[in-house]
């Protein structure tokens, strides 16, 4: 599913990648993005199946919901070092040596975006 927004619901995920469960006001204080779109982009990630929350009970007031990645959005998340490595033998084997650990990375995640930026 390709959106306008791309890079605020990739910017979603990786918070909720790094820290495990957030809540909507948290989401808004790190993105500075308004409550109202982190929800919609939060339905919508609950429909597909890549989000799910639970619910915080307060003393006061209504309850939060905590959000946070399911199994099958943490499969988004590449680990398949294996690959990584075949890439890196792959360029040395055709002669293409980048001349930085950094080159390496922005090749991979490179690859790794293209092949993940329609979700």
């Amino acid at each position: 599913m390709k959106t306008t927004n791309e890079p605020t619901r990739k910017q979603i995920l990786d918070q909720l990648k790094k820290t495990g469960q957030l809540t909507v006001n948290q989401l808004t204080k790190v993105l500075g993005i308004s409550p109202m779109a982190i929800r919609q982009h939060l339905a919508s990630f609950e429909k597909q199946g890549l989000v799910s929350h639970t619910q915080m009970r307060r003393q006061i007031g209504r309850p939060s919901y905590i959000y946070f990645l399911t199994e099958k959005a943490d499969k988004m998340f590449t680990k398949s070092y294996d690959e990584f490595l075949i890439d890196i033998l792959e360029k040395i084997g055709s002669g293409q040596i980048p001349e930085t650990i950094e080159e390496i990375f922005q090749q991979r995640f490179s690859k790794i975006y293209k092949a993940n930026r329609d979700i």
